[in-house]
């Protein structure tokens, strides 16, 4: 009987579920070694190096197998090399392969980090032993001797690669590998140590963490069935299965932690470095130790403590993280392992000093995010605020959120300070943006469980009632502004006098509209758009009117400028105008034009982010925000009004074009648990329409379904907007009987379940809906 094929044993040490992490790459690299050894077999003046992933014999089920052939000038060499290369491609196992004599492999390794950095882990595993063992000592020894110089290019590319790939610890769907606190971050300390006579050290934590982070690559290569090493949420409740944590958030919060661990050892492993290429004069520039106020010096480029200091002061820790923020220095490992050692939490009141400094750190900008970052990986955060423990590495399950909870918090706060002139109470504004999320690590409403924390908080922090009222409203109302302006018609008097309402003042007001806009910001490239920013500037505005008594009296569907200028140059005729800023359609108002242009924009390749609808004495004026969903196709606009014509007049053509689509492009999971389909009923927000808002998990054709839903109900839509969030689309809809009056009680009811039918994934069927 023949021998099963290499990727078939592959495969079934795949299916064995029993080893894991180490134990498979162990096991895999073995394998894969008695596989090329036959392969080489007694070939002579030749030698195959394994680098990479198999040279450490840590090998992902499908990771590249990196191999040099090093050999003394054979004449033959290209059709040996090919001889050991092809039956690999035959395999189809990813293959990175190179031929070189000695000199060659010394030369490329001397001139490509990414070379050497493979060949620091080579190990010599077929073929003449002396051979490879001289060209891999050779490499090292060239590296260690001329390496320190090729450190700041290896420093700028890493800082270029954590900029584009963000932090393991910190992102919802981390990148295992090329983030920072990855994989590649554990093989730079292995290049630092080789090129200084620094010893780094390796502490059992560290240790722990690699073992974590490859275990969890390998669980993913599994469940993928291919090399990813993007941790996506749709596949993490598989890999926690596999590895047998009790769930996906236990799994990520295992890798934050592990992410955590490589990363501070990777930054002070640099720090070091650095402080070695300095050198004497350089660490000593400008005369010695830079007091920087009570107990607190700059040493050698770095914050540190005076010795004889009461390092236990929460005060010194506040004071000292806001001096390293405000001159972006990193602190001394001393300094900050005493502080981790000695600083007491916070219980009770704060003093002035500390309160006041706090204020000066979250002020700080894109600094405030390193010096966080330090002080957590050293348990320091939580020191200052202990409630900080219930956010910590905490996921947020969807891709709406690029961020942990911690992280997004950080981000908010030093967002917030590009906007702290827009408001009266700076202090109050980056507190609250620091701690708008706090209650999403308690069970419950994140909100109702925010409200009472930063009561307790702002109260411990020192600041009076009346700011700790400011506070809990802005916890309380953190959702409001972006929630009404892209769902309501903002020209409905009755909306800004409920936010007039709710926010109290104009101090709250400008405080939630500056929070708003770092929150959104902070959350992810979905989250803020030049559209949305407009809502929000147009909302504000007439809630300041409300506020201060000025509102002008309510002109019933009175036309913007834009919608006139639009209605008036399509002249009665359906007009599709595509521009920079999205789409603007006008035509009569009739029943199913939105549905029309919307599943023509599906068929089309286009996704609609946001809309904007509005109806005008028979006329309607829609604008989308429209982005790509699928592979790029020449557009024809002219070709969408012919195609928009003929589906007015019939739509069961477009309707069949719709759901092709929707099976030929099915849209990525992008949440750990989709959204479950609502309708909710907006009761007393109009007095001319019925107010329907819609949430569902976000997939092609979910706005036509909705829109032809409720053409067949039937009712008009007076007014629309349409919001796409990450994996959550929430739509509302305006809606009135085809003769302009509000709905009745069974027409509502029968609007609501079939929009409910219609938001269903797959859509449940309609047919036995309650007739109006």
């Amino acid at each position: 009987m023949n021998e099963p094929s290499i990727a078939a044993r592959r495969d079934a040490l795949i299916a064995d579920e029993s080893l894991q992490g180490r134990a498979f790459g162990s096991a895999y690299a073995e394998l894969i070694e008695a596989w090329l050894v036959e392969l080489v077999g007694d070939l002579r003046d030749l030698s195959l190096i394994a680098g990479g992933s198999l040279g450490r014999r840590e090998l992902a089920p499908f990771s590249d197998l990196d191999l040099v052939i090093v050999h003394g000038g054979r004449k033959d060499i290209a059709e040996v090399a090919n001889s050991i290369w092809y039956p690999i491609w035959d395999s189809k196992i990813a293959l990175d392969h190179s031929v070189r004599t000695p000199k060659e492999a010394v030369a490329m390794a001397d001139s490509d980090l990414k070379v050497v950095s493979s060949l620091l882990d080579g190990r010599v595993i077929a073929g003449d032993l002396a051979l490879g063992d001289d060209a891999l000592a050779r490499v090292r020894e060239t590296w260690t001797r001329r390496g320190s110089r090729r450190l700041p290019q290896m420093e700028e590319l890493a800082l270029a690669r954590h900029l584009k790939e963000g932090d393991v610890s910190y992102l919802l769907e981390p990148e295992l590998k090329l983030a920072k606190g990855g994989h590649r971050d554990l093989r730079a300390l292995s290049a630092l140590e080789a090129a200084t006579p620094i010893t780094f050290r390796h502490s059992p934590e560290l240790d722990e963490a690699a073992a974590t982070l490859f275990a969890v690559r390998v669980a993913l290569h599994r469940v993928e069935g291919r090399a990813v090493d993007t941790l996506y949420l749709e596949r993490q409740d598989d890999v926690a299965d596999q590895l047998g944590y009790a769930d996906a958030d236990e799994l990520m919060r295992a890798v934050a932690t592990a992410g955590r661990t490589v990363a501070r050892a990777y930054d002070d492993a640099w720090r070091r470095s650095d402080a070695w290429a300095r050198g004497p004069a350089g660490r000593g520039a400008g005369g010695g130790d830079r007091p920087l106020g009570d107990g607190i010096v700059l040493r050698d480029g770095e914050l540190d403590l005076v010795s004889t200091t009461d390092a236990a002061d929460l005060t010194l820790l506040v004071r000292a993280a806001e001096q390293a923020a405000v001159l972006g220095v990193g602190f001394r490992t001393a300094a900050l392992e005493r502080l981790a050692a000695e600083v007491q939490p916070a219980v009770g009141l704060w003093p002035d000093a500390a309160r006041d400094a706090l204020v000066g750190l979250l002020g700080t900008g894109p600094n405030l995010v390193t010096v966080f970052e330090t002080l957590d990986e050293y348990a320091l955060l939580t020191k200052i605020i202990p409630e900080w423990e219930h956010v910590r590495s905490k996921p947020q399950r969807n891709a709406f959120h690029r961020f942990t909870v911690d992280r997004h918090l950080t981000e908010a706060a030093a967002n917030a300070a590009e906007y702290t002139r827009n408001v009266e109470r700076p202090d109050l504004l980056l507190v609250g943006c620091w701690l708008h999320d706090i209650g999403k690590g308690w069970p419950g409403d994140h909100t109702d469980a925010g409200i009472e924390l930063v009561r307790t908080i702002g109260a411990r922090l020192g600041f009076p009632p009346a700011d700790v009222e400011i506070l809990v409203q802005l916890v309380r109302h953190h959702l409001l502004l972006p929630s009404v302006a892209t769902s309501r018609d903002l020209s409905d008097p009755a909306v800004a006098a409920m936010v007039a309402d709710a926010v109290g003042s104009l101090e709250v007001l400008h405080l939630l509209a500056a929070l708003t806009q770092a929150d959104s910001l902070a959350t992810g490239p979905s989250a803020w758009s030049d559209w949305k920013q407009g809502l929000i500037e147009d909302l504000v505005r007439r809630v300041e009117l409300v506020l201060r008594d000025e509102a002008p009296p309510f002109e019933p569907e009175t036309m913007s400028p834009e919608d006139a200028e639009l209605i008036a140059r399509a002249d009665g005729d359906v007009m599709v105008e595509h521009r920079p800023d999205g789409l603007a359609v006008v035509g009569p108002d009739r029943p199913g034009l939105l549905a029309c242009v919307v599943g023509l924009l599906s068929v089309h390749g286009w996704a609609v982010q946001g809309a904007y609808v509005n109806s005008y004495d028979g006329v309607a004026a829609n604008r989308f925000q429209i982005e790509r969903s699928y592979a790029r196709r020449d557009d024809n606009w002219d070709r969408f009004v012919e195609e928009l014509r003929a589906a007015l007049v019939d739509r069961r053509t477009l309707d069949e074009r719709v759901e092709q689509r929707a099976r030929t492009y099915p849209r990525r999971r992008n949440a750990a648990r989709p959204a479950k389909p609502r309708v909710i009923l907006h009761e007393g927000e109009s007095t001319s329409a019925a107010v329907f808002e819609v949430r569902a998990a976000d997939r092609l054709g979910l706005l036509y379904r909705l829109t032809r839903a409720i053409t067949e109900v039937p009712l008009d839509i007076s007014h629309a907007k349409v919001s796409t969030l990450g994996q959550e689309v929430i739509d509302t809809f305006y809606l009135r009987t085809t003769d302009g009056a509000i709905p009745s009680a069974e027409t509502i009811e029968r609007a609501s379940a079939m929009l409910l039918a219609a938001a269903s994934d797959p859509p449940a069927e309609t047919a036995e809906l309650p007739a109006e």
